[in-house]
């Protein structure tokens, strides 16, 4: 049974009043964090022996199928699910006998997201003892859950039904691959881009609220009518419940009228919509921005956390947000999230001319790199003590995205030479035999190329915007010819969902512009013979 979320009145209590008539982070040096806000517990496990992705080989040596939980910390749902199925005595017992149990934060891993999410949080696949579908659902209530798992049983203790199910699972396979072969490599050009933006434009027209990245390709679009279209849907989304009165943005809007919406808060998407005020709305932006850093930035990490959940907590468990309420603050910390942080605040520097934004931009970027960059190079996709280190093509990407926000908006060579550095190595290791980027390392028999914006852009699609820019910058060839190779492999097959595919429409609008010289001529900054990455990236290419 699927759950609606009834609407309640929330108010943020803020941490502090910043950038006041001094614009100055004093008064929040003044308050410690642990008094501002109270911290968001991590979900209850319930009575299931919960086992480790890293872990998921054991389901093949037992024969059981898996059960994968996938969960967000934040989401009220997910913890009335646990609270009422996994704590269920004879429900965890039949889990734990009968599948090998596997918890995942989606959070923590966006990439098992992408593969096996259902559309929303929580998502429970069922999969083969080798890691296939064998099926799943959102939401599921206690009684909804025991006639899955006995559904599953069925198929998988009877050989016939198991033969038959497996038969059509290969053919199911046979078909996706034939599927796969009607998108051939694409020819970029203009008009490839006029039917990613006109594909966006509907979008808007029928009342969606794509990623901000979309709505950054509709802004730049030589057409006045769709610059027009998403100037007037933005209008109506910061005069909508959408946005709290703080000037933050809660996460989802649930019914197309704009009644429903869950309340959860996120810094990827408030620093999204951030980025794009900063171009359309300088005083909303200002508002958006104080209250990020007022409630999210953590000065003792010197990074930014991850949110507000969806609900407060209550010694019963979680109760959804009501009048007066605060919301517990998600004291996770995430690269990929804090790069947008970092590009937001450099586009509000650039809008308002505040160098406080552009001082605080420039400390999370060195926090991001000193904590959570890898002592052999490339970005760790969370300040997570816990387990080993995880690492994504969208945290190489926006942090290198984010470093040459910084440069542009700061002329700091120390940024250019990092981006240069970061988008060397996320070239080397995730690059594949198609000419696209993985979406992780080390784990490449389970890598999955996509061009699908999520919580945050797309890995492939701001690695295009990340090569680009470094050709006008460089000069050096390689970078546009990598950007076209990527274009080429994934903008057919994600043309038909364009709208959830900003972040590449938007990298392939600036190599057009390059590549047809209506951009900035390249300026090279730095010749090959001086950049030892420049180098690497030029033999590896003639090998």
């Amino acid at each position: 049974m699927r759950h609606a979320p009834r609407v309640l009145k929330f108010y943020l209590r803020p941490a502090c009043v910043l950038f006041a008539l001094g614009f100055g982070f004093g008064a929040c040096e003044r308050i410690p964090e642990s008094s501002a806000f109270s911290e968001l517990s991590p979900q209850p496990p319930g009575r299931v022996a919960w086992r480790e992705w890293s872990e998921r080989d054991s389901a093949r040596v037992l024969n059981r199928p898996l059960f994968l939980y996938l969960y967000s910390n934040r989401s009220y749902w997910c913890r009335d699910m646990a609270g009422r199925s996994f704590e269920d005595p004879e429900l965890a017992r039949a889990i734990g006998q009968g599948t090998w149990p596997i918890r995942v934060d989606v959070d923590r891993r966006p990439d098992l997201a992408e593969r096996f999410g259902l559309g929303g949080w929580p998502s429970t696949a069922i999969l083969t003892p080798e890691g296939d579908w064998m099926t799943g659902s959102t939401y599921l209530d206690p009684e909804d859950l025991r006639e899955l798992l006995r559904r599953v049983w069925v198929y998988f203790n009877n050989p016939k039904r198991w033969t038959d199910f497996e038969r059509e699972r290969r053919n199911l396979a046979l078909w996706a691959a034939r599927e796969a072969q009607h998108f051939p490599r694409a020819e970029v050009s203009s008009g490839l881009l006029r039917a990613f933006t006109d594909s966006t434009s509907t979008a808007l027209k029928r009342g969606d609220v794509p990623g901000p990245e979309s709505f950054l390709v509709l802004l730049d679009a030589e057409a006045s009518a769709a610059r027009t279209l998403a100037l007037d849907r933005l209008n109506t989304i910061v005069s909508s419940p959408l946005r709290d009165s703080d000037g933050t943005f809660f996460r989802w809007q649930l019914t197309p009228d704009g009644v429903v919406f869950d309340r959860e808060k996120t810094l990827a998407s408030n620093a999204g919509w951030l980025a794009i005020l900063a171009r359309t709305d300088t005083a909303a932006a200002i508002d958006l921005g104080d209250a990020l850093i007022g409630g999210l930035y953590a000065q003792r990490k010197g990074l930014f956390v991850a949110g507000f959940a969806g609900f407060s907590e209550a010694s019963g468990g979680a109760v959804l947000l009501e009048a007066g309420r605060a919301a517990p603050r998600d004291p996770a910390v995430y690269t990929s999230w804090n790069a947008l942080a970092v590009t937001g605040l450099a586009a509000l520097y650039q809008a308002s001319s505040r160098t406080a934004y552009l001082e605080l931009a420039r400390d999370v970027m060195t926090s991001i790199r000193k904590r959570l960059g890898h002592p052999e190079g490339g970005m760790r996709h969370a300040l997570d003590p816990y387990g080993p280190p995880v690492f994504l093509l969208a945290d190489q990407a926006l942090v290198a995205r984010a470093a040459l926000d910084l440069y542009s908006a700061g002329g700091d060579d120390a940024e250019f030479r990092f981006a240069l550095e970061l988008t060397d190595v996320m070239l080397e290791r995730l690059r594949d035999e198609s000419g696209a980027l993985r979406d992780r390392w080390p784990e490449p028999d389970a890598a999955v190329i996509h061009a699908v914006d999520r919580l945050v852009p797309s890995g492939n699609g701001v690695a295009v915007q990340v090569l680009a820019r470094l050709y006008g910058l460089t000069g050096h060839r390689r970078y546009m010819e990598t950007a076209g190779e990527i274009l080429a492999v994934l903008s057919n097959s994600h043309l038909a969902r364009a709208a959830s595919a900003g972040a590449l429409c938007r990298g392939m609008a600036m190599y057009l512009r390059l590549e047809t010289g209506q951009g900035a001529p390249p300026v090279p900054r730095v010749r090959q013979s001086d950049s030892p990455q420049l180098k690497k990236n030029n033999n590896s290419a003639t090998r």
